[in-house]
């Protein structure tokens, strides 16, 4: 007797990979929910070394990082392909269990399940329904195959120790691409269609830090700082760092359905984010 649903199968394989290979760093759609700041980079990097090679020390784990975590998505298509696969073998077995009338149904629900959700027809109507343009959503469903085809083949091609520095899409994701080719309004409905947050959630405010001072809460919603959009905490680490001390600057959030701005000096501003 077939017991173990597909989706737990998953999830189980799914969530043990993002353990092991997304643990260092997380820059993208998750973000790392935590205000970094060089301080807490001292584990990571010798902060005694170079600024110039410091620099490319960091530029390598987010490399390294982008490229795991690419990989952890080319193993997600490739692990729902061979689900697929299975389950077309389970309604046989699910119909020689003996007291388990629901199996073949519960099989076959299961089976639409995940098909429809990663059929390019489902994507399509996601993006829709999230407000995109029709024609806009043609070139997302087709740049989304062409990210996880570069991904694929650099797996491919890294498995035989062949380089693939050529192609353009080697080590970025899904989201690192559409973040970079959509515009800010577009990704937001880019993410609004795959179930991902919108705006930064603050989990936690540093007592003494520039947050406290100006007021911000647990469960404000960050959407902006300094004037750029920002939608996870790496992100919104990037932004921070890359504006010059001695600045003032606007945060643009959310508090109970309310836009509301404050103005803080440049620099960590003191929280905890998700």
């Amino acid at each position: 007797m077939v017991k173990l649903p597909i989706f737990i199968a998953l999830a189980l394989v799914v969530t043990g990979s993002a353990l092991a290979i997304l643990q260092p760093w997380d820059d993208d759609v998750s973000g790392s929910g935590v205000d970094l700041t060089p301080t807490t980079l001292v584990a990571e990097f010798n902060v005694s070394a170079p600024l110039a090679k410091r620099i490319a020390a960091l530029e390598g784990a987010i490399m390294t990082e982008r490229e795991a975590r690419q990989l952890l998505q080319n193993e997600v298509m490739v692990l729902t392909e061979e689900l697929m696969r299975l389950d077309e073998t389970l309604p046989a077995a699910a119909q020689n269990s003996a007291g388990d009338d629901n199996a073949t149904d519960a099989v076959a629900r299961r089976r639409n399940t995940v098909r429809n959700f990663f059929s390019t027809e489902a994507r399509r109507t996601r993006l829709l329904e999230a407000g995109m343009d029709a024609a806009l959503v043609d070139r997302v469903v087709l740049r989304e195959s062409e990210v996880q085809m570069a991904g694929l083949r650099a797996r491919y091609l890294a498995q035989h120790n062949v380089s693939s520095d050529a192609d353009p899409d080697r080590g970025r994701s899904v989201y690192d691409v559409m973040r970079e080719e959509l515009g800010d309004n577009n990704y937001e409905k880019y993410l609004s269609a795959n179930g991902q947050p919108t705006r930064i959630s603050v989990a936690g405010v540093m007592q003494n830090s520039p947050a406290f001072d100006v007021g911000l809460r647990v469960g404000d919603r960050i959407t902006s700082y300094a004037g750029q959009r920002v939608f996870n905490m790496g992100e919104f680490n990037r932004t921070v760092m890359r504006n010059a001390p001695g600045q003032t600057v606007v945060i643009d959030f959310v508090r109970d359905g309310q836009p509301m701005q404050v103005q803080v000096a440049s620099g960590p501003l003191g929280i905890w984010g998700q």
